[in-house]
This record gives C-alpha cells, sequence and structure tokens, in this order.
C-alpha cells in the first residue's frame, strides 16, 4: 500500500511549480513567498487546485477540516485564504506531525 501511495505522490511534484512542497508520512504542505500577501495567496490558491486534481485523478481526497495557514509577516492581523470552495483563517501558529510553529518561527 505505501509503495502504490508514493507512486501517486510523485504526480504532484511536477505540478507544484510555485510553490514548495514538503511531503512527510501522508502530511503535504504548501508554502509560498512573495512580496504581496495576495500574491502569496494566488499561489496558494493555484497550487491547490493542481494538487486536489492530482488527488482527484489518482483516485485520493484532500481534507479540507485539516488544512492550516500560518502568515508571516509584520502585521498581527489574520488573513483569509480562499482555497478551491473553503476558506482558511491565518493562526497564530500551525501544528507539522508533533511540531509546533508560530509566528515567530520558534519551534517547539
Amino acid at each position: 500500500m505505501t509503495i502504490l501511495y508514493n507512486i501517486f505522490m510523485n504526480d504532484i511534484y511536477a505540478l507544484i511549480t510555485r510553490a514548495s512542497l514538503y511531503n512527510y508520512a501522508g502530511d503535504n504542505t504548501l508554502s509560498a513567498v512573495g512580496t504581496t500577501k495576495q500574491e502569496v495567496i494566488e499561489c496558494l490558491s493555484q497550487e491547490y487546485l493542481a494538487a486536489v486534481g492530482s488527488f482527484c485523478d489518482n483516485m485520493m481526497e484532500a481534507n479540507p477540516t485539516k488544512f492550516q495557514a500560518i502568515v508571516l509577516t509584520a502585521s498581527d492581523d489574520t488573513t483569509n485564504i480562499p482555497i478551491g470552495d473553503s476558506n482558511i483563517m491565518s493562526e497564530k501558529q500551525v501544528q507539522l506531525l508533533v511540531v509546533t510553529i508560530d509566528e515567530k518561527l520558534n519551534f517547539h
């Protein structure tokens, strides 16, 4: 089963071109850098569609209820990121596997 999953996941790396993709133990993380918040939001939205399209093509499914976002900027305001049919509000910290990353890039 793991080999089959890895074969399906390998396709996604060719599709994600504007953002960075990190994959570990079935968790996928997209990150993007831009000069404006809007540029980052547009990049992540576009790459999300590519990733979900790949999942659908390979008969897999994304779980938007587990999506998280953190925006690293000087401002303290939250950011709404429209991702497909979902909206993800940025948080002050996110959990990646057993690591908590906060907006100051402290890793706990």
